[in-house]
């Protein structure tokens, strides 16, 4: 399973949490403890003294070919007609362990040819797959706020079945500086703005 903060970013203080016989190992970036479930138990107690609040998930086998974990980040925005689109779909491959995100050394790749690696016939279907997911969960996702969203970097993993996952909604994420990703990012932006400009200016 895995352990993870809710106030975390870029991927840091997710524990990875695996049961290996009669002792139960965990991993961090910098470390690897082995447990008795007593002691497992102690730490977890000691653990839930902090003032960080934790969420724990379960472990979803996301691996590529090469055995190496990796999601997907599904960044979607509210275009100039308030709708949601899908501004971008790129995956993150983790070089070790199994934190994808591109800060604790993962990497990237071109979608198309990443998939066809992964799913090779299948690869168009998986794309549609994601596309789709992307925009249906963002709906329901933004329906249930009052203060509407606008945009969403929703972090997904496929398991050995080829289901879908999600692992993570991120509001207003980072902006990738590839593929020219920023670029789009920034225009689709301006189009919203000037959407709920038009939409004031009507209610006045």
């Amino acid at each position: 399973m895995i352990i993870k903060p809710v106030s975390g970013a870029k991927g840091e203080g997710i524990i990875f949490v695996q049961k290996q016989k009669e002792t139960i190992v965990l991993k961090t970036d910098d470390m690897e403890k082995v447990f008795t479930e007593k002691e497992l138990e102690e730490w977890v107690t000691e653990l839930l003294l902090n003032d960080d609040t934790y969420l724990v998930q379960p472990y979803i086998r996301s691996l590529t070919k090469a055995g190496k974990s990796y999601d997907f980040r599904l960044h979607v925005q509210k275009n100039g007609e308030g709708r949601w689109v899908t501004t971008a779909v790129y995956p993150r491959i983790a070089e070790q362990g199994v934190i994808a995100n591109l800060s604790q050394g993962g990497y990237t790749s071109f979608l198309d040819s990443f998939l066809e690696m992964q799913f090779g016939e299948e690869s168009y279907n998986m794309k549609r797959y994601l596309e789709i997911f992307s925009l249906q969960f963002s709906n329901q996702f933004d329906s249930l706020y009052e203060n509407k969203l606008d945009e969403l970097g929703n972090d997904v993993g496929i398991d050995e079945n080829q289901k879908i996952w999600l692992f993570e909604v991120n509001w207003r994420p980072g902006v990738l500086i590839i593929f020219n990703l920023e670029i789009d990012i920034a225009k689709t932006t301006i189009k919203y703005a000037v959407y709920l400009a038009q939409r004031s200016k009507k209610v006045k």
